[in-house]
């Protein structure tokens, strides 16, 4: 995984931003979640929560004292903190916590946003930000991304000192964990439920396999594939094949989406 410093992307953000007269002595991102919807929020992406949680604890030890992690939703929502508790606390006091926007009309140019933007891993120095509370900041942001589908980012960020390559290496490693950890703990919620066929049938839908090729390579009719996909349907409750794949893959926010689509 590259990380990208594009300096054309960065000056176009820069214009946005004086464009629509966003002030850049601001302290702090102007638009948040709070209250009841933060909690909506926080629910809603429960299990990616724990699955970054979860993660973070086992490299815990590894996290120097100028360096932390944050994770947002699909729509740049800020989730979760971790790091050195002295700095987490810092960056909470200063505005920096969950329910916070790190879209670009919120905070100006930011590598969370830039990754959205252009859908890539990205790499911004202090300078390249916009706002002045960021300026302190190198940020490497990465999209997580389950079969195609984007459930959230992975930042990871130093404050008045040099990103090391092992940091950028360590984000790339994490944001893999807890893309796992997801699947892994949805898998095992449905291990029960569906048969070692239906298991399988389903693994090949997930890498783009047609119901003719499956068919082909299990030895069956197509006629039999089609009538293990409607009871795997019935099992998890989905209407369709993409949906089925973001209920098995971990996150239930790319089902509940997918779900009110056309069966097929």
């Amino acid at each position: 995984m590259e990380f990208f410093i594009l300096q054309d992307e960065v000056i176009k953000a820069w214009q946005r931003c004086i464009k629509s007269s966003l002030n850049p002595t601001i302290d702090k991102p102007q638009h948040f979640l709070d209250g009841r919807r933060l909690e909506e929020k926080l629910n809603e992406y429960n299990e990616l929560i724990k699955a970054f949680k979860d993660c973070i604890s086992n490299i815990i030890n590894l996290i120097t004292e100028n360096c932390f992690y944050l994770l947002t939703d699909k729509n740049l929502i800020l989730l979760s903190i971790a790091g050195d508790n002295s700095l987490t606390k810092r960056l909470i006091n200063n505005g920096i916590k969950p329910g916070i926007s790190f879209q670009e009309n919120s905070c100006g140019i930011n590598a969370i946003c830039l990754a959205s933007q252009l859908k890539q891993p990205v790499y911004l120095t202090p300078e390249q930000h916009f706002c002045e509370f960021f300026r302190k900041w190198h940020c490497a942001a990465v999209p997580l991304k389950i079969f195609n589908n984007t459930i959230g980012y992975l930042n990871v960020s130093t404050i008045a000192c040099n990103m090391q390559k092992e940091q950028l290496a360590m984000v790339k490693l994490l944001s893999d964990k807890i893309l796992n950890e997801l699947k892994f703990s949805q898998f095992s919620k449905y291990e029960d439920i569906l048969s070692k066929q239906e298991k399988e049938i389903l693994v090949l839908l997930a890498t783009g396999k047609t119901e003719d090729e499956i068919a082909n390579k299990l030895f069956c009719t197509k006629e039999t594939i089609k009538y293990h996909k409607h009871q795997i349907f019935i099992k998890l409750d989905v209407k369709n094949t993409s949906a089925a794949i973001g209920k098995l893959s971990g996150f239930s926010v790319i089902c509940s989406e997918d779900n009110n689509k056309k069966m097929i």
